[in-house]
């Protein structure tokens, strides 16, 4: 099979304008990006089923702590534990930023591992095996009520919050793109730890 994943960093890496050492990238692009192919839409519990392995968010929390560390000042971490299985005969490169999370203003990849609880940077999903790790992000505390566009992937709740989504897009090997899918993460569900 000659099917290979690519880093969704690495497609926002070529989105780049203007790019400056801060990496800025236009939003525009990535929405206009987003909203032009196939999307799967999930919720939490829900099983994804993409061309190499499915992948469950089993749940979300909001934390203002996680492993020791702290988020950034009017900052959050919102933690997804996520398992993910590989559905094909042979073993998959995959990356930490390959599961985005995407809000009405804003995304980001996951924050780099610093606990054996979160994904690695880059990993190997052997032919058949299941892993289970959390995926880490950091979001203003802002971000959890700013009203969202009804034109945009993401669904809001029925009150018109923020609707967060882990996103996982396909990638092949002859450039060509898959599914996309978006996994509902709303505040209510995330809630807020101590």
């Amino acid at each position: 099979m000659r099917k290979v994943l690519l880093s969704v960093s690495l497609l926002l890496f070529l989105f780049c304008t203007a790019c400056t050492g801060d990496m800025t990238i236009d939003e525009s692009l990535v929405r206009t990006f987003i909203s032009e192919a196939n999307v799967i839409q999930g919720t939490v519990g829900e099983a994804m089923h993409t061309a190499w392995f499915d992948f469950t968010v089993n749940a979300t929390r909001t934390a203002q702590a996680y492993g020791g560390q702290q988020p950034e000042d009017n900052a959050v971490f919102l933690v997804a534990d996520i398992t993910v299985t590989s559905t094909i005969d042979q073993d998959i490169p995959l990356y930490a930023a390959d599961f985005m999370l995407l809000w009405s203003d804003g995304f980001d990849n996951a924050l780099v591992a610093w606990t054996d609880t979160q994904f690695p940077q880059e990993y190997t999903l052997a032919a058949g095996e299941t892993v289970r790790y959390d995926a880490v992000y950091q979001v203003p505390v802002d971000g959890l009520t700013v009203p969202i566009a009804e034109e945009d992937v993401l669904p809001s709740d029925s009150g018109g919050a923020v609707a967060y989504a882990i996103y996982f897009q396909e990638y092949f090997e002859d450039d060509t793109r898959g599914s996309q899918y978006c996994v509902t993460v709303s505040p209510e569900v995330a809630g807020t730890a101590e």
